[in-house]
């Protein structure tokens, strides 16, 4: 899990956003990444999303992001795409 593009920001739920942050600064991520950002997510801005896959990808670090919609087939078809190029190259 990733921290560092999404601190500082705070849910309208009134709960504390900080335990939901990744573990992980995403300046020292080094594992390839995929982020799925919900199209109507009220507690993770799409901004501070944009912000941690540019810090990523600044890093050389193989990521994939999209906006995920009210669609049920998108992220499956994804996750596994990116599953698939990821594993096979590690063999």
């Amino acid at each position: 899990m990733l921290r560092g593009a999404a601190e500082g920001y705070t849910t309208d739920a009134g709960g504390d956003a900080s335990r939901n942050l990744p573990a992980v600064p995403a300046e020292k991520t080094r594992k390839p990444l995929l982020v799925i950002q919900g199209a109507n997510d009220p507690r993770v801005p799409k901004d501070r999303t944009d912000a941690l896959v540019e810090t990523v990808r600044k890093n050389g670090v193989p990521i994939d992001s999209f906006v995920s919609t009210k669609s049920e087939e998108e992220p499956p078809v994804r996750i596994r795409s990116f599953l698939d190029w990821h594993l096979r190259r590690r063999q």
